[in-house]
């Protein structure tokens, strides 16, 4: 049996600042840029603008979660993460392919690269905010988009 193990790393509120900074390079896919409202934070994510409207001014509510498994298990089904995604509008799972640490002042930062099925994010967040997190580890994206 698997054994999977869900833990919140951290969310916050973010705001659409850019969408496709660089021209639309696909029909149904749109480059986002989000700037975080309480962490000292920026997200820069690819999202298939299909599955709901996006735009630059709208907040959206992030939380990022780590998924892990017992190391016996081979792969991680749908069924092991379902109570989580009913709490948000979409609920992305993908995998670390990249993370560096570098100062800035006398901050201390992560940049953490992750593909969700292709669709790639880049965060930028003080290392105080996330602890625990290595190169192929499995986390998920919940959002939802706060409309006023």
């Amino acid at each position: 049996k698997n054994t999977v193990k869900i833990q919140h790393l951290t969310s916050d509120i973010f705001c659409i600042v850019s969408k496709d900074p660089d021209g639309k390079l696909y029909e149904k896919v749109s480059r986002l840029i989000l700037q975080g409202s309480l962490l000292d934070s920026e997200i820069w994510l690819d999202f298939n603008s299909s599955l709901f409207s996006l735009y630059v001014g709208l907040d959206i509510y992030i939380s990022l979660i780590s998924i892990s498994y017992h190391e016996d298990s081979q792969s991680l089904k749908a069924s092991d993460y379902m109570n989580y995604t009913e709490k948000y509008e979409a609920f992305l799972v993908g995998r670390i392919f990249n993370f560096k640490k570098y100062s800035y002042g006398t901050k201390n930062y992560l940049i953490i690269s992750a593909s969700f099925g292709g669709y790639l994010m880049r965060l930028k967040i003080q290392d105080r905010y996330i602890k625990k997190i290595s190169i192929n580890s499995d986390i998920a994206l919940g959002i939802n988009r706060i409309i006023n």
